[in-house]
Order: C-alpha cells, then sequence, then structure tokens
C-alpha cells in the first residue's frame, strides 16, 4: 500500500474527507507494540480497539455516512510488525494525507511560526520553568494575525513526537532534524540561561514576583 510500517512505536495516519463544501479529518493513532488503536473524527475520538492479537476495522460515521479504518499486518513476526492502514467511506477508498498524495495541499499556506530570540521563567507553584516564546503570523500580505505563544520544552517534545508518528514507515523521517537532547536536573540547572539557549543574542527574562503577585490576584478575581 505504501502505508506500512515496521517499526515499534507510535503511528499516525490521516485521511481528508470533503463533504457538501465541509472538510472532516479522519486520524488513526496506532501504537504498535501493544496493538491498540485510537480513531478521531474532527479531533473527536470516536473510536478504539485495544485486543492485543485480534485487528478489526474501525468503524465511524460522518454526516450519516459510514467509513472504516482497517489496519492489517502483512508479516506475523513480533519484532518487526508489518502494519498498513487503509480508510474506506462511502464505499470509496480514501488517500491518506503523507503516503498517498505526493504533493499535498497546504493546510495553512500562509501559516509561519518563529521562534523568537527570548525566554521567560516564571514560577508554577514551588518552582521555576522556563517558556519560550514562538510568533506565529498567518493570513496574506494584506491582512496577517500575529500573536506569540509562550512554550515549555515539553511542548515542543510533544510537537516532535505528533511530526515522528506521523512520518513513521516513510523515507522523510530520517530527513527531520533531531530534537535537542535533555540532561538531568540534577547535573544541570535549566535556569541557567546558558543552558536555556548558548547564543549570546538570546535573552532570558525573569517575571518578577510583584508581577506574579498581580496576575494571582487578577486570576482570582476572574
Amino acid at each position: 500500500m505504501g502505508n506500512s510500517v515496521g517499526t515499534l512505536g507510535w503511528v499516525i495516519r490521516n485521511w481528508r474527507i470533503d463533504i457538501n463544501g465541509a472538510t472532516h479529518w479522519v486520524q488513526l493513532r496506532h501504537y504498535t507494540p501493544t496493538a491498540s488503536f485510537q480513531v478521531f473524527v474532527d479531533e473527536e475520538e470516536v473510536a478504539a480497539e485495544r485486543k492485543l492479537t485480534k485487528l478489526e476495522s474501525i468503524p465511524f460515521t460522518i454526516q450519516g455516512k459510514s467509513g472504516k479504518v482497517t489496519p492489517s499486518l502483512n508479516t506475523y513476526s513480533q519484532l518487526t510488525k508489518g502494519f498498513s492502514y487503509e480508510c474506506t467511506f462511502d464505499g470509496e477508498k480514501i488517500k491518506e494525507l503523507v503516503f498517498d498524495k505526493q504533493e499535498p495541499p497546504p493546510l495553512k499556506p500562509n501559516l509561519k511560526a518563529t521562534l523568537l530570540q527570548s525566554a521567560l521563567i516564571k514560577r508554577q507553584g514551588d518552582k521555576k520553568v522556563v517558556y519560550y516564546k514562538v510568533e506565529v503570523t498567518d493570513g496574506d500580505p494584506l491582512n496577517v494575525d500575529k500573536y506569540v505563544l509562550q512554550k515549555r520544552f515539553s511542548d515542543f517534545e510533544r510537537l516532535d513526537h505528533l511530526i515522528r508518528s506521523n512520518f513513521s514507515g516513510h523515507h522523510l523521517q530520517s530527513n527531520l532534524p533531531p530534537k535537542p537532547s535533555k540532561s538531568v536536573k540534577l547535573i544541570t540547572d535549566h535556569l541557567d540561561k546558558r543552558f536555556v539557549n548558548s547564543s549570546d543574542e538570546f535573552k532570558v527574562q525573569e517575571e518578577s514576583d510583584e508581577k506574579e503577585k498581580k496576575n494571582d490576584k487578577t486570576n482570582k478575581i476572574d
């Protein structure tokens, strides 16, 4: 099928279904070591299959029409499970976003995300954590929406995991850049500016206690 994977770990597959001018997304999340599956339609879980040895089609419905996601096992080797995946809807096979479409159209052609050269240290309870700033722009040059997100390192780890899972079994997965390695807090101070970013141009600011107290009061009032 050109859609198989023989590695152990998480696998994610996505199918786009257009009905009456509306776009719907079907997503399969498969954890190969236990053969557990979840199917989501428009980000809502609609079915789950957690049997270890039995593989069956997982049904779903969109606007009253039925579809199914079918995982299959090409080889019964316990070390290299050759899984393949297929989605059919209303009797037709749907092309998978990464594996079946050579040049899938971009979901957000004008969306751009830039890691800013600054970070903010915030207090959460009895500990402090680092938030990196990401500038996001969306829209055409004449009407651009711009906003800044604050993300922890764990958020980037989660994004890296999702991207790699989408390309699991695809030759392009090897082109993904490696993520920064983690270090043990007992050995390395994660709040040290040199650890947050080694660049001299990168600025690390710490949120003042007065601002934190003000934010706490505001949150209590809200």
